[in-house]
């Protein structure tokens, strides 16, 4: 196998250093001694009264100069600057007093210095407190991935003894339509209905031969087809209860005149005797289908066109329904499903009078479905588990993306020759769980030993979120593993 071309790893985390400058003490220039000034003792004037200044204020008055200073000192101050020598007057200001609150004269706790500093930390813990419940850390894994060609023939079977396992999935739909008729032709129809013949003559059974009479009171005649034998009645204490039986009979002309609702009817044959009374028949449903004229009949043409429409509407409704509700996993191949026709019933036969044509259909679909776990192993055993390898160390990525078609299907032994080919996309098993897990419980910062642990990984790239916040949690919830897969060899 060719090794991937993505071996050049990086470092994930950088530790960061603060570098710590060290400040040393300089002495300011223009340090000074302070010399001391002594001037001259003032001679003692000649006191003099309140008048006598008076009187000479306004003349001149004489200034002694005295020494101030040694010739030593003269030397010194004239080499200093002229900013060293004065200095700016300042204005004596005198603190403000704070405004003391009226009232009892007690200060509020809340308006203190140390109240604000206890403030400004219980902010900065509970901030804290929000952006570690927040922040997360992704970690991009890029397993060591290889592409190959394959073109193989797998046979699965229902039996796990003669191939690998297959599934069996079987489905049934019913949908109904109808249609309108096309044929037109001259029809004569004879109505009929069900009759109840009732027997109050006698506890002996009455033969009824073949096309015997039923009359109504209008006149309208109606026969058996068939020959019947009306029950005999039961009596019980000398009291006579009438036996009954159902047929079906038909008018005895065609035409829509026939077509009456329900009603009485006499037996003619019996007219002129005791049983004419005593037998005696009605119809709960009335008598339809009595016709004499041109009109639309259903013809072979209809009958085909609906049954066509119906099962291609059918057979669409059952593969979508073997596709979305198919278990997870699970794929039924082209070719693996076919679809019978259970029950097909139509409302009126070819050649019958309708306007409209309506179809009952019954379909069931019967398929044979893999895993998509199975054909991995399947590839897995053939082209890469050699040498005592684990077959578990490898997964085939793009399992669902190759292709697969049919041969030498048997729906009734539920066995199956599944073709495999194009070109797989493998790539190194990690222990996705695992990796989380030692992420979340290693020391601070030494998270990069761990996939050093994992022999698989190619790179692994980190991002924290916020991105400013760069502390690993020891939650595995705040971990999130993605695996990246490479596009093309």
């Amino acid at each position: 196998m060719t090794p991937s071309p993505h071996n050049n790893k990086k470092p994930l985390m950088h530790d960061m250093v603060v570098k710590k400058t060290a400040s040393s003490g300089v002495s300011k220039p223009g340090a000074h001694i302070p010399i001391r000034r002594v001037a001259p003792k003032k001679e003692e004037e000649p006191k003099v009264s309140f008048a006598e200044k008076q009187e000479d204020f306004s003349a001149p008055v004489s200034v002694v100069k005295t020494e101030a200073h040694t010739v030593k000192a003269d030397s010194f101050f004239a080499k200093m600057k002229p900013a060293h020598t004065q200095k700016s007057f300042k204005p004596k200001t005198t603190k403000r007093k704070r405004s003391e609150p009226q009232g009892n004269g007690t200060r509020r706790w809340y308006g203190t210095r140390p109240f604000f500093i206890l403030y400004g930390v219980l902010a900065f813990t509970l901030f804290l407190l929000i952006v570690d419940m927040m922040s997360g850390v992704t970690v991009a894994v890029t397993p060591h991935q290889e592409f190959f060609n394959i073109d193989t023939l797998v046979k699965f079977s229902a039996s796990e003894s003669t191939g690998a396992r297959v599934e069996t999935v079987h489905l049934e739909e019913t949908i109904e339509g109808r249609a309108e008729t096309q044929g037109e032709k001259d029809v004569e129809e004879k109505a009929s209905g069900k009759l109840t013949i009732y027997n109050e003559f006698s506890s002996d059974p009455q033969v009824l031969v073949r096309r015997t009479r039923f009359e109504t009171e209008d006149g309208k005649i109606y026969r058996i087809a068939e020959q019947v034998t009306v029950p005999g009645a039961n009596v019980k204490d000398g009291t006579i209860e009438a036996s009954s039986i159902e047929v079906i009979v038909y008018a005895d002309e065609p035409g829509e005149e026939y077509n009456i609702g329900p009603a009485e009817f006499t037996i003619p044959g019996f007219k002129g005797s005791p049983r004419f009374d005593k037998f005696y028949a009605r119809s709960f449903a009335g008598m339809t289908g009595g016709f004499k004229g041109k009109t639309r009949v259903v013809t072979e043409k209809d009958a085909a066109d609906l049954s066509s429409s119906l099962q291609t509407q059918l057979s669409e409704e059952l593969k979508r329904q073997a596709t979305n509700e198919l278990p997870e996993g699970l794929l039924i191949p082209a070719g693996a499903s076919r679809i019978t026709t259970i029950a097909k019933d139509f409302s009126a036969d070819i050649g019958k009078p309708a306007d409209q044509l309506t179809l009952n259909m019954s379909l069931r679909l019967d398929g044979l479905a893999v895993s998509f776990e199975t054909i991995e192993a399947e590839i897995i055993n053939k082209y890469l588990a050699k040498d005592d390898t684990d077959p578990e160390a490898f997964d085939i990525v793009n399992v669902h993306d190759l292709s697969y078609s049919t041969e030498d299907v048997d729906f009734d032994a539920g066995t199956m020759t599944l073709r495999i080919q194009g070109l797989a996309h493998v790539a190194w098993h990690i222990d996705y769980d695992g990796l989380t897990s030692a992420l979340a419980h290693a020391d601070y910062r030494k998270q990069v030993r761990i996939f050093s642990q994992y022999a698989s990984i190619e790179e692994a790239a980190i991002s924290f979120f916020p991105s400013w916040w760069r502390v690993f949690p020891n939650n595995t919830d705040k971990i999130i593993i993605e695996r990246r897969l490479f596009d093309s060899p």
